[in-house]
């Protein structure tokens, strides 16, 4: 029964065998993700005074797209750059761009490369508390082919997401005290793809409501999360759905006593939603917040993790393997300064993972965090000391380190018969533990894979030759990430079968009385 499943594993993998074993695009989608990631690279980017990393999003050819701010005076008008950075899939820079006059705070929140091939990021700009929300577009090497400011001259408005919509314009996010808002209310723009302006909507109640991140929902709507103190005694998540022409179809907060916020979120799959920000406790600490809804906001469950200071969640992206990741800070607690905080979750919220990276005892945060193609993570935020205007962007980069499997071990007989079945065995370790299938050449023109199986476990193949001959059998251990052990080889000789011919055996048999005259016979003319 073992082998006849074995068989049909293995008559299965040999459909998809052109494409798995070759290009080594396995999918995670029936094969948790088992080994916590380390990092595979990390870089820092900017100048001589401050600078952090608030976005980065993967680009067409494998490389990524980084915005943030460039160049902040700590100890005058908060004075700084847009800040564009483009660098190859290892981190190396490729260019970079710096956009604005050195008169004002230009802090560049969201990016997003278009499908011209070119960018799209939103931010704002100003002084003294009037900021005005910018988005502007370029092309491929980061040159501005157009911008526009949205705002009243004199007022606090600031765009903090942005995504290109279906339609090829985009949806804009932030706060705003422009446009008829009461207080401040949460701010939807839409776009069309030269920046013009379609409609705008402000969004919340009489107190101060802000939008933080949006998307394009699956029925062409928007989904707006943020924070909002309109409709309780104290700031709640705020997540609010509206229509394709931003009109409001429904509204829900989170949150408990003290002053939460949602800054991060993600439509999943279920056409439910994930959101990523903080619950404030009773000591005035807080911890990364973490809520799934379903499609009309009602939350199905929510967690929070961290420690006992301060922790936040700022993105969260439902991952291949249909959990969760979550980027935000961690607060030191014994020198009371922030880590980078990544967690992973699996579908139902419980942690599988978490890392927190502290570079030398530094200021150190995680802004933005994706899953890549590649089953890996890359996040970016900035490390340094904020008052000795000594930081810089800051981006890490995690997976696995995979290494190939050992050479796999075959042990069976080295002889045998024509036609006559037998068991071989085979065996190898993987050094990082991941799982194993092998590929087997039985050296005459068959080849057969096995399923997965845990590194280091014995499989157990039977195979037969038709033709006599040496036959070598060649074996090779490859992991569940697509590295290959070298082949193995283990020779197999097969006689011409010896047996007395089976019509002549069958003759005696029935004439047992035969065999004493044959006897005579055989002695008097043979010897």
């Amino acid at each position: 029964m073992k082998n006849k499943k074995i068989c049909i594993i293995v008559l299965t993998l040999m459909i998809v065998a052109t494409v798995i074993p070759v290009a080594g695009t396995l999918t995670k989608s029936n094969v948790p993700y088992l080994n916590k990631p380390s990092i595979k690279w990390e870089a820092t980017y900017g100048g001589d005074l401050i600078d952090w990393g608030n976005c980065i999003q993967q680009t067409s050819d494998g490389g990524y797209i980084i915005s943030g701010t460039y160049f902040r005076n700590a100890w005058s008008l908060w004075y700084s750059y847009f800040y564009l950075i483009k660098i190859d899939a290892n981190g190396n820079e490729e260019w970079h761009q710096i956009y604005g006059e050195y008169d004002s705070e230009h802090v560049a929140k969201s990016v997003q490369q278009t499908t011209d091939g070119g960018y799209i990021f939103a931010g704002f700009q100003g002084v003294t508390y009037k900021y005005d929300a910018v988005v502007q577009k370029t092309d491929c090497d980061g040159n501005i082919v157009w911008s526009c400011t949205f705002g009243d001259l004199d007022a606090y408005d600031n765009a903090q997401s942005i995504q290109q919509t279906s339609d090829g314009g985009y949806i804009i996010t932030g706060m705003t005290n422009s446009y008829g808002a009461i207080g401040t209310d949460a701010l939807l723009i839409k776009i069309d793809s030269d920046g013009a302006e379609e409609w705008i909507q402000t969004l919340g109640g009489d107190n101060t409501d802000a939008g933080i991140s949006v998307q394009q929902t699956y029925d062409g709507g928007f989904i707006v999360v943020g924070e909002s103190d309109s409709f309780s005694d104290s700031g709640d998540v705020y997540l609010v759905k509206t229509d394709a022409s931003g009109n409001e179809e429904w509204n829900q907060t989170f949150g408990g006593e003290g002053w939460d916020g949602g800054y991060g979120i993600d439509q999943t799959s279920d056409g439910g939603y994930i959101i990523a920000g903080r619950y404030e406790g009773e000591n005035w600490d807080s911890d990364v917040y973490l809520i799934k809804t379903d499609e009309f906001g009602e939350e199905e469950w929510s967690k929070t993790f961290g420690g006992s200071d301060y922790d936040e969640g700022y993105s969260v992206q439902q991952t291949s393997d249909g959990g969760y990741f979550i980027t935000g800070y961690y607060t030191d607690t014994e020198n009371y300064d922030p880590d980078v905080y990544l967690i992973k979750t699996n579908a139902s919220g419980d942690e599988e993972w978490n890392q927190i990276i502290d570079n030398g005892d530094t200021e150190d945060m995680g802004y933005y965090g994706i899953e890549t193609s590649e089953y890996e993570y890359i996040v970016t935020g900035y490390t340094g000391f904020y008052m000795d205007e000594v930081m810089d962007v800051w981006v890490i980069k995690l997976g696995v380190r995979n290494q190939a499997p050992n050479t796999p071990s075959i042990d069976g007989p080295i002889n045998g018969k024509v036609g006559k079945e037998y068991e071989f065995t085979f065996i190898s370790t993987d050094p990082d533990g991941d799982a194993i299938m092998y590929k087997i050449d039985w050296g005459d023109g068959k080849t057969e894979w096995t399923e997965y199986g845990d590194s280091g476990v014995e499989f157990t193949l039977k195979h037969s030759w038709t033709s006599q001959g040496s036959f070598t059998i060649k074996a090779k251990a490859i992991d569940f990430y697509g590295a290959e052990s070298d082949w193995a080889e283990f020779t197999v000789t097969i006689p011409k079968d010896k047996a007395i011919n089976r019509p002549i055996l069958t003759f005696l048999q029935n004439h047992l009385n035969l065999i004493p005259l044959l006897q005579k016979l055989l002695q008097q003319y043979w010897f």
